[in-house]
């Protein structure tokens, strides 16, 4: 539910930039923790996949594992040079200082993302090609029932 609630607010920018937000998702999963902070995060990687998005699509695809709720943001954007994915997590980092500039932002978004995945036993990783768009994929401790 949370994860539909935040593709449903992008959505309104998304089309405004036309742009399509598809979210596929497997099945309800149901982790542990701190709901306004996943939130947030999920969000994060959204806006970011809007803001640096011209053309294309964005997809968001929950699915799990026998341990992980898996969340993936891809998009059709400018993408992330192999020299700023190391530092892309770090506060205040912008990859393309004149795209920033003229997107908006302070550079907190990603290390936001980071330190709550941190929090809740989790991971963020990206795969990205500069030109082609970004895949960002968080895994966050699925609940033990």
């Amino acid at each position: 539910e949370l994860v539909e609630e935040v593709v449903d607010q992008f959505k309104p920018l998304a089309r405004s930039k036309n742009l399509k937000i598809e979210l596929d998702a497997d099945a309800p999963v149901i982790i542990e923790g701190e709901p306004e902070s996943v939130h947030q995060a999920i969000s994060n990687l959204l806006s970011n996949a809007v803001r640096y998005t011209d053309n294309g699509k964005i997809s968001v695809r929950l699915m799990e594992t026998d341990v992980f709720a898996v969340v993936e943001v891809s998009d059709t954007g400018i993408g992330i040079s192999d020299s700023d994915k190391d530092n892309i997590f770090h506060r205040f980092h912008r990859s393309d200082e004149s795209r920033s500039r003229e997107a908006g932002g302070a550079g907190l978004g990603l290390s936001i993302v980071k330190a709550v995945l941190e929090a809740h036993k989790g991971s963020v990783s990206v795969d990205s090609q500069l030109g082609r768009g970004s895949t960002f994929t968080v895994r966050f401790p699925k609940k033990l029932v």
